[in-house]
């Protein structure tokens, strides 16, 4: 059986949190999925040039980070003789930006995916059965978006993240509100529910051993129905007030991080939310002050 060489890229900035996306996608592809032989690089790394790819996935973070971005993309396209069909970009610029990248002449045939991937791999990816795609024909298979981050593959740069040793979750995407300024509605939609915290985290230790923090990756986490749930089971993980964690030997203590904020619309509402967050280890606590019209819940809440 033939195993496919699967790039996974990511541009040269700097970022503080690994590639959640590119994690996903390595476990799609990786020795619990598809056992293709899945390779990260950061940057234009020329060891890539040795090898022939079957296909070539691009992350994209800010849309400030566009030069960066584009030496990435040109690059992908040389390794591939100019075979675009074989490159697939997504993220946060490629979904914000995505008709100002489909303009691009020299791009032509490069997929750009806009949004997440919550639909079924060949649907989400956009590959053409009659094309005979690799995979294309994957149209029941469990959405990219719901699999366990491969946590192995940040070991094969040398890259550190500022932030690695922490579960990177989303009990919730989207959001309730329809900010002008923001672009998570053009990205994700409204707010729907994520496979519960405590199933994705006991995955993770079983795959790649305990972290030690719990970084909740969504928009606006207190506006979930199941709010009192999620700090439930954060707690249940072992992130109560006050956690830590033995490491080689010492005790180190754990943090939860909201890094999106919490909404202080919400949190002035009742006394409920923020007496919930503080049965957590939080650190710190992040408090969304989205517009001036919103200073006295601000106040209130902090």
């Amino acid at each position: 059986v033939k195993r496919y060489n699967i790039l996974l890229l990511e541009p040269s900035y700097k970022n503080k949190y690994p590639p959640l996306g590119l994690m996903k996608i390595a476990q799609y592809h990786g020795s619990q999925g598809k056992d293709d032989n899945v390779v990260f690089m950061k940057g234009e790394d020329p060891e890539a040039k040795k090898y022939s790819w079957d296909r070539i996935y691009i992350t994209t973070l800010f849309t400030f980070e566009f030069p960066a971005i584009r030496k990435n993309i040109d690059f992908a396209i040389s390794l591939v003789n100019g075979q675009t069909n074989k490159i697939f970009v997504g993220g946060i610029a490629a979904s914000l930006m995505h008709q100002y990248f489909l303009m691009h002449p020299e791009w032509r045939g490069v997929r750009f995916i806009k949004g997440l991937l919550n639909k079924s791999p060949a649907e989400s990816l956009q590959l053409d059965d009659f094309e005979e795609e690799l995979y294309s024909n994957d149209t029941h298979g469990s959405p990219i978006e719901y699999l366990v981050p491969d946590y192995d593959i940040l070991d094969q740069i040398e890259y550190q993240y500022p932030v690695n040793d922490a579960y990177f979750l989303y009990a919730t995407r989207g959001c309730i509100r329809k900010c002008k300024f923001c672009g998570v509605p053009k990205l994700e939609g409204d707010q729907f529910d994520m496979p519960d915290i405590s199933s994705v985290v006991k995955n993770i230790i079983k795959q790649y051993g305990e972290k030690k923090d719990l970084i909740m990756m969504d928009n606006n986490v207190v506006a979930s129905s199941n709010f009192n749930e999620i700090i439930a089971q954060a707690v249940d993980l072992g992130f109560g007030k006050d956690a830590v964690l033995s490491r080689n030997g010492s005790m180190v203590k754990r943090r939860v991080d909201f890094n999106q904020g919490v909404d202080a619309r919400i949190l002035t509402k009742s006394e409920n939310y923020l007496k919930e967050i503080s049965r957590l280890c939080i650190d710190p606590l992040r408090i969304a002050f989205d517009h001036l019209g919103l200073r006295k819940q601000y106040e209130k809440s902090v």
